[in-house]
This record gives structure tokens, C-alpha cells and sequence, in this order.
């Protein structure tokens, strides 16, 4: 895509608006009350939780049998400060995920600012994905055909029907849809499939999975679980992958996904194999797997994570049909009670 191309979606992002507030906050004006009882009374009104809602918290319920623990998780969640929304809202715009190098092709007086902002979004997709989930309704997405460098794919054979470079898919997706972006606003969370992921050589990681979280009949997300130290651990990519073509099933995409994910890794390995082979290095396959273990996939803002194979994924089930589209998290919209 021409470097104007982009700077034009990303001033597009930066002038969305938001005003912070409260997730769950009180309408009482505390401000010479009739008496006390009414207060109370008004405290305790709150609207009833939307079926995502209910469905978040049955998904944490599920993932933390201990009640009590599970409580006060989701407390520290649905009280996170107004600031946050700020920096948030900025995180996306000074380290947009879409770039995993955007922390080394920052100038060095921005460096500590595009720190904080990757610290920022990291843990909004791990530490704080109830919060994240609870209020996805509000997010926008990019439509993302970049490589991870967020340079553009070129040279690769296509047709008017099945794009394959990054111009020529924008240009597809403008015409037929009229828009790069993609909101969350009236989708349902319809249930997850999860997968169990095998085990490599250099893994690091126990009883890893890859969920598919279904928004409405049309896309999904992806997130992965996994133990660490006796710790269970969650990653959301900040991807929304969209169905194409609208005959396709939906569940049968995610199986299809999922099955090209494992591939598109195991091809990977392969090919870096052979480069050390060629290269004449010792152990080849041990450099191999230690490059792509799953504590280096499991990451945000690294070379060799997830992303790279999520690239060679869609390449693999779009091959003959354009059946997905990928979108990334790009801007945080107002949060309403």
C-alpha cells in the first residue's frame, strides 16, 4: 500500500474521540442527599448485564472454579481507573500492534512513551481480558495486510476475486464494503471452540490451547491459554478475522484456521531448518524450534510470535478463495454505562 495510503487510515484513528468513564458508576448525586436511604436505594439500581456480559462471566467463572477469586478479579476489572481509557485510546496509536518493530523504529526520545504504551496494550490482551472483553463492543478494527514489519505484501499471483497484494486487497475490501474498518458494536459472543496445541521441541509451556471465540455468525477471535508455573495464562491476539463469502460456515472456517495454523507453523520450522542446514550451522532443528517455542509465539511485539504464522495461515486458507478477512484493533471508542 503507498505510504499515504496509510498515514491517511491512521489519522483516520486519531481522530476518533472518547470521554472516559466509569464502567459500572452510580447515577447518585451525592450532593446534599434527601436522606440516606435513598442513596442506598439508588446504589444498589444496575442495569441488567448484556448476554456478553453474562457470557463473560460465565467464561470466567468456568476458567476460576474458586468463587471468591473469581469475584475479586472481575472487581479490580469493572473499576479500572478513567485513566486508563486515555491511555489506552493513545497506546493504539503511538504502538499500533499491527507493527511488532515499532519499539526499535521509534526515535529515542519517544522510546520510554512507545514502552509504556506496548506495556499498556500487553496487558489489556493478558492481565486485563475481562476488561477487554467486556467492553469490545466499543473497539474499531483495521483491516490488516501487512507483513509483521507492517511493510506491504507485493509479488504474490492473484485475481480481481482473490487479492493476495496489500494494495490490491484494500482496494477489494474498499469496493465491496466502502470501509477499511470494522466495529464490534451489535455482535454477540455465540460460544468457543478450543483446540489443544501439541507440544514441541523447546516448548516451554503446559496444556496450551487455542480458543475461537465466534462474534455472531461472521468472525471470530483468537486467544490462547496455556500454564505457566502451575499458572494458567491468556493471550487475546488483537485480530477479528471476518468471514468473506457468505455461504461458508462459520465453525467450518475455524476448524479449517485452526488446521493451518498447525501447518503453517510446521512449514516454518521446515523452512528454517534448511536455512541452517544451508547456512551449515550446528543443530539446525534446535535453532529451529528454540526461535519459534511457545514462549516466543505466547507474545506481543516479537519477532517470530503468533503473527507471522497467523500471516502464513491465511495465506493457506485463502489460497484458492478469499474466505477471511484480517482486522487488528485500532481505536477505542466511548465507554458507555
Amino acid at each position: 500500500m503507498k505510504k499515504s495510503s496509510i498515514n491517511k487510515i491512521f489519522v483516520f484513528i486519531a481522530s476518533f474521540s472518547i470521554f472516559p468513564g466509569l464502567l459500572l458508576s452510580s447515577c447518585v448525586n451525592e450532593r446534599n442527599p434527601k436522606d440516606q436511604s435513598e442513596v442506598t436505594i439508588k446504589l444498589k439500581q444496575k442495569r441488567p448485564l448484556t448476554t456478553n456480559e453474562m457470557f463473560v462471566e460465565n467464561y470466567l467463572n468456568q476458567i476460576q472454579p474458586d468463587k471468591k477469586l473469581a469475584d475479586l478479579y472481575k472487581r479490580t476489572q469493572l473499576t479500572i481507573s478513567n485513566a486508563f481509557y486515555d491511555e489506552l485510546k493513545a497506546a493504539l496509536i503511538t504502538a499500533s500492534p499491527s507493527n511488532i518493530n515499532v519499539l526499535s523504529k521509534s526515535a529515542s526520545e519517544n522510546s520510554l512513551q512507545v514502552t509504556n504504551s506496548i506495556n499498556t496494550i500487553k496487558n489489556t490482551l493478558t492481565k486485563n481480558w475481562f476488561w477487554y472483553l467486556w467492553n469490545i463492543n466499543q473497539n474499531t478494527y483495521v483491516l490488516n495486510y501487512f507483513n509483521d514489519d507492517y511493510t506491504d505484501i507485493k509479488g504474490n499471483e492473484e485475481t480481481p476475486d482473490n487479492p493476495k497484494n496489500t494494495k490490491s486487497l484494500f482496494d477489494y475490501v474498499q469496493d465491496k464494503y466502502k470501509s477499511y474498518f470494522y466495529n464490534l458494536k451489535n455482535l454477540t459472543f455465540e460460544g468457543i471452540k478450543t483446540f489443544e496445541l501439541p507440544n514441541q521441541k523447546h516448548d516451554v509451556y503446559t496444556v496450551k490451547t487455542a480458543n475461537y471465540l465466534k462474534l455472531g455468525t461472521d468472525a471470530f477471535i483468537v486467544f490462547f491459554r496455556y500454564t505457566q508455573d502451575n499458572k494458567e495464562e491468556i493471550l487475546f491476539s488483537p485480530d477479528v478475522f471476518v468471514k468473506n463469502v457468505e455461504n461458508l460456515d462459520l465453525n467450518t472456517l475455524i476448524d479449517s484456521f485452526n488446521t493451518n495454523y498447525i501447518l503453517a507453523y510446521e512449514n516454518i520450522i521446515k523452512q528454517m531448518i534448511n536455512y541452517y542446514t544451508v547456512l551449515g550451522e550446528e543443530n539446525p532443528e534446535d535453532l529451529a524450534y528454540k526461535e519459534h517455542a511457545d514462549n516466543v509465539l505466547f507474545s506481543l511485539y516479537t519477532k517470530n510470535n503468533y503473527a507471522s504464522v497467523f500471516n502464513r495461515t491465511l495465506d493457506l486458507v485463502n489460497n484458492d478463495q478469499l474466505k477471511l478477512l484480517r482486522y487488528r484493533w485500532g481505536d477505542i471508542n466511548e465507554i458507555k454505562n
